[in-house]
């Protein structure tokens, strides 16, 4: 047992190291991306206000989903709430142990957008939350249209992330695809 905890402590770290050093982008493409933005103090603010409505948007969305299945009485309900809920969880775990900084700290650099937030930047829980939560509109069904728009809200929030210097591309790609992951294992097999 100890052998096999030494053994995934190496791997954690080794895979720490290789994603430290895999995508990330130099201090001066990172300078010159944010660079743009904080020169635009009216253009963060926008960018800003459009990730925390938008995140809000897709909390409220989920929840009223939830209610909805409850009030009517849907059958798919333990299904929307567990599926989430196990990805969330195992995504949490997985970038706890990864511990992976995040690009303002790696450079040395306050975050374009407020965040405190120091490593875990890997996969991204934010990303993977609003794909979910699409995903399981679709899963549902029933409103199309809005599922549609949960999905264009997740992809602009992804983009957000990496040009705010809040995540790597690699951390909102691992988080999309955690969620397609578990959307597909959990409501399509």
């Amino acid at each position: 047992m100890e052998q096999m905890n030494q053994a995934t402590r190496v791997e954690i770290r080794t895979l720490h190291r290789e994603l430290n050093e895999g995508d990330r982008m130099t201090e001066k493409q990172y300078v010159a991306m944010t660079g743009r933005l904080r020169s635009h103090p009216k253009g963060v603010r926008v960018i800003h206000n459009f990730n925390t409505a938008a995140s809000l948007l897709i909390a409220v969305a989920y929840v009223g989903l939830l209610c909805m299945e409850f009030y009517f009485g849907m059958p798919q309900l333990p299904q929307t709430v567990l599926i989430p809920l196990s990805g969330f969880l195992t995504l949490s775990a997985v970038r706890s142990l990864i511990n992976r900084s995040r690009p303002y700290e790696a450079f040395h650099q306050s975050p374009v957008i407020p965040k405190k937030t120091k490593g875990k930047s890997f996969p991204s829980r934010h990303v993977f939350s609003a794909y979910m939560i699409a995903f399981t509109y679709l899963y549902v069904g029933d409103i199309l249209a809005l599922a549609i728009l949960l999905l264009v809200l997740a992809t602009i929030l992804a983009v957000i992330r990496v040009i705010t210097g809040v995540h790597y591309i690699s951390d909102v790609l691992a988080g999309a695809a955690w969620a397609v992951v578990f959307a597909f294992i959990g409501y399509i097999l």
